[in-house]
């Protein structure tokens, strides 16, 4: 499954881009990519959620992505975290998908975490906050992370 986010990131790149390099001065933002400043909080405007679903002859979003903050260390490894809501009414899974961007819009880097939602059977199904990790790696490049672009894979 992340191969195939990684390839399709690739042909958007190289739809957006036209297969040519980009020149340092010509910033180049990626189609609903956010801005990313490492260390400082990042919020997704209008919110990221996953398509709604029916469950009991309601429609229900299961999952809703909240702020979260990306980190650097100091051998370069990209960490974030990421506040996250699960209606847990249905027994399901769901996939995030995130990737970082430079100015040019050159990929630098993905990640992918796994929600997995169970069925809690209350009066009301709870909506339960996780804080989700991502790991993106190492890589030397990862300084120059400007765009942020997020997806919730559905099932």
């Amino acid at each position: 499954m992340r191969q195939d986010f990684a390839c399709g990131l690739a042909v958007l790149l190289l739809c957006v881009s036209g297969g040519a390099e980009l020149q340092e001065s010509d910033a180049q933002r990626i189609p609903g990519a956010v801005p990313l400043t490492i260390g400082t909080p990042v919020t997704i405007q209008n919110g990221l959620q996953s398509a709604p679903i029916t469950v009991e002859n309601r429609d229900v979003t299961i999952v809703r992505l909240g702020q979260g903050r990306f980190s650097l260390d100091d051998q370069s490894r990209l960490t974030a975290s990421f506040n996250v809501a699960v209606s847990h009414c249905t027994n399901t899974e769901y996939w995030i998908h995130a990737a970082v961007f430079d100015r040019n819009g050159k990929l630098l880097g993905t990640s992918s975490h796994r929600i997995a939602v169970s069925d809690i059977r209350l009066p009301v199904s709870p909506c339960i906050i996780h804080e989700l990790e991502f790991d993106f790696g190492v890589s030397a490049r990862f300084g120059v992370a400007t765009q942020l672009a997020l997806s919730i894979g559905e099932r």
